[in-house]
């Protein structure tokens, strides 16, 4: 199973680590594989990988995270920032 296709099914591994999709970046959304965590704390580690014209198998990015909420409240000041300068709604 490729990233991409283990996210598209909500793949869990066998220690829990699950895939999902993360948010589009450089025009693309991305397979990503949450990992690292302890049950009952918040931090966790992101692998992402690359799922575009020339999809590949091995990790492009990385990144440690202490709130899953710091990332909701992130968009969201980055969407209230944005609105003013959106053409349409919600693009």
């Amino acid at each position: 199973m490729t990233p991409a296709d283990k996210a598209k099914a909500g793949h869990v591994e066998p220690d829990g680590s699950f895939w999902i999709w993360a948010p589009q970046v450089g025009g693309y959304s991305s397979p990503a594989l949450v990992h690292s965590f302890q049950h009952g704390e918040g931090c966790f580690d992101v692998d992402v990988y690359h799922d575009g014209e020339f999809p590949q198998d091995d990790c492009q990015a990385s990144f440690h995270c202490c709130s899953a909420e710091q990332f909701v409240k992130f968009g969201q000041a980055v969407a209230e920032k944005l609105r003013p300068h959106l053409k349409e709604p919600g693009h």
